[in-house]
């Protein structure tokens, strides 16, 4: 832990202005027409929220509780290629980082306890070709649309799991899992695939197809260690597959209706149903399925004792397809589901195999909706690399659990009773007065006059006798 100094009143108010300064979200400008698009723009978007849970499972014999950190961001820079015409390159980073606590039969004095930690995080580099001329089909018939012309891509994925069960202080169980999942390819569409109405109305819905040329391939790899009553086993396994050559996808859209409101501003709430060989991310990214992590029925899911999927993305739009000089993709949500499985009530078939855990049980994480919001590329930057290291997340640095919460409460009062009392003492104790103090200043010679020191003190009188109902014994 580092250490630190205590902060004089002006430096804890530079510091809760610089502060202010870096949570301050921007503003997205009122929506504007496509003429007033400037010819390039970078904005950024995402969230990262924490929640804390707790329960009963095995029919009460064991307690958990945990916490779990869902989030994403994401920074676009535009590129406006010609009138109709625009590239956006695409960084984007989602993860998740859920920590349990199993204790039996409780946390405060436990016979067993198992402690999981389960990391899964995905980046993603893109460089996306955008039109405005092409089109989608609403009801009524076609009408004019933002479509995808092509897309390049490159894939990152890890999760990194640890996990282990101690029964009466000795190590009954343990697993270490490590999954790395990459992807690189390109896709291009005929006709342009459609995505979004330039003139979008509340309620609307729409759909699109179009056929695809791919390249690219993708891999995963999965590493498994542990160890059952101290005797060891390790499983690996590993697969690969091709970014499909050809193919057709097809794409429903609708508005949410009613719109939502981000910093100041209304936009529309697009829900998006892809089918195809692709997972769609932010409604102009593609993964190759092969290398969605959290995709929810990968090769490695039997190995995992936590889980997160995604599911029911939503995209924030401006109503007119344009806001504040780019693009109008102001910001996105998703629905994040977390569970676990206690490891203790796994099932092996003997030491040296794998200790494949059952459906991780749904109760132990639940699921939240994570809204993003606009925010600075530097903000966005310090997401992306909280969420793929796992350090430096705003709340998911914190102590886990209710009495993490009461011990970052307790350091926070305790500090600031520090601080006040320190404040306190420079204003309302002045220093002590020594009689002789000025006669020796450091390094001068005084030339104050010494200060005269209090009076002789003297012995007090005696009382008179008349005073003193004992004086006949004097």
């Amino acid at each position: 832990m580092k250490s630190r100094r205590f902060p004089t009143i002006p430096a804890l108010a530079v510091s809760a202005a610089l502060l202010t300064v870096l949570l301050a979200s921007p503003l997205p400008a009122a929506a504007s027409s496509p003429a007033a698009a400037a010819s390039a723009a970078t904005w950024a978007y995402g969230a990262v929220k924490t929640v804390d849970f707790h329960g009963t499972t095995d029919l009460g014999l064991w307690t958990y509780q945990g916490s779990a950190t869902w989030g994403f961001a994401v920074v676009v820079n535009e590129t406006n290629l010609s009138g109709s015409n625009y590239q956006l390159n695409v960084t984007r980073t989602m993860g998740v980082l859920l920590d349990v606590t199993y204790c039996e039969p409780n946390c405060a004095n436990p016979v067993a306890q198992v402690n999981l930690s389960h990391h899964a995080w995905e980046s993603v580099n893109a460089t996306v070709n955008l039109t405005t001329a092409g089109s989608v089909q609403e009801p009524n018939g076609s009408v004019p649309a933002l479509a995808l012309n092509s897309s390049q891509f490159s894939v990152t994925g890890r999760l990194r799991e640890s996990a282990s069960y101690v029964l009466r202080g000795v190590l009954e169980r343990s697993k270490l899992l490590d999954v790395n999942v990459t992807a690189q390819g390109g896709v291009v569409f005929s006709p342009a695939l459609g995505l979004l109405p330039t003139d979008l109305t509340p309620g609307a819905t729409w759909y699109s197809n179009s056929t695809f040329a791919g390249h690219g391939n993708y891999s995963w790899a999965i590493y498994l260690h542990g160890s059952v009553l101290l005797v060891p086993y390790t499983y690996t396994d590993s697969g690969s597959g091709m970014v499909n050559r050809s193919g057709t996808v097809n794409l429903s859209g609708s508005d949410g209706n009613p719109s939502v409101t981000l910093a100041g501003g209304r936009y529309s709430q697009v829900n998006y149903t892809l089918t195809g060989p692709f997972a769609l991310r932010e409604g102009f990214v593609l993964v190759p399925a092969g290398a969605n992590l959290f995709g929810g029925s990968q090769p490695w899911a039997a190995n995992e004792s936590g889980n997160a999927t995604i599911s029911s993305p939503t995209v924030d739009v401006a109503d007119h397809g344009f806001v504040g000089g780019h693009l109008g993709f102001v910001a996105s949500g998703t629905w994040w589901s977390s569970s676990s499985s206690n490891i203790a009530l796994d099932d092996t078939t003997g030491p040296g195999m794998p200790a494949a855990s059952a459906t991780p049980a749904a109760d132990s994480g639940g699921s939240e909706f994570v809204q993003g919001v606009p925010e600075s590329a530097q903000q966005a930057h310090a997401s992306q690399a909280c969420l793929a290291t796992g350090v430096g997340c705003p709340l998911a640095s914190s102590p886990r659990g209710p009495w993490g919460a009461v011990l970052v409460i307790g350091a926070g009062v305790v500090v600031v009773g520090l601080l006040v009392a320190v404040v306190a003492t420079r204003r309302r104790i002045p220093p002590p007065a020594y009689p002789n103090a000025a006669l020796y200043p450091p390094g001068q010679t005084s030339t104050v006059p010494p200060r005269a020191g209090p009076p002789t003190a003297r012995p007090p009188a005696k009382p008179p006798a008349e005073d003193d109902p004992l004086s006949h014994l004097w």
